[in-house]
């Protein structure tokens, strides 16, 4: 499966754009982005420092859930009645590639 990810849906901190337009950039940022520069795909619109923020070294994972689409809606709805900060349906996986990532 490949995946296709809306950049705009995707929550981000108070002032991570601006910190990263500045080049306050982690090294293990990166490195994540070099490693995977040939399996992730960004349309023309998505701006740099997005991109730069979506291979973020700082986060611990378990971030992202996949789960069937007629169920989105409500895991989101549960997420944020138990306080999660940043729950938010950010793309879908599709045929293709696996492991290909389209960020729009």
């Amino acid at each position: 499966m490949a995946a296709e990810i809306d950049a705009a849906a995707v929550p981000l901190f108070r002032n991570a754009v601006e910190l990263a337009e500045r080049g306050a950039i982690p090294g293990g940022t990166t490195r994540n982005r070099d490693a995977l520069a040939s399996e992730v795909t960004f349309a023309a619109q998505v701006p740099e420092p997005i991109r730069v923020l979506l291979f973020d070294a700082q986060t611990s994972g378990g971030l992202l859930i996949a789960v069937d689409p007629d169920r989105a809606g409500a895991l989101v709805a549960a997420l944020e009645r138990e306080g999660t900060p940043a729950a938010a349906r950010i793309g879908r996986l599709t045929r293709g590639v696996a492991g290909a990532i389209t960020v729009t």
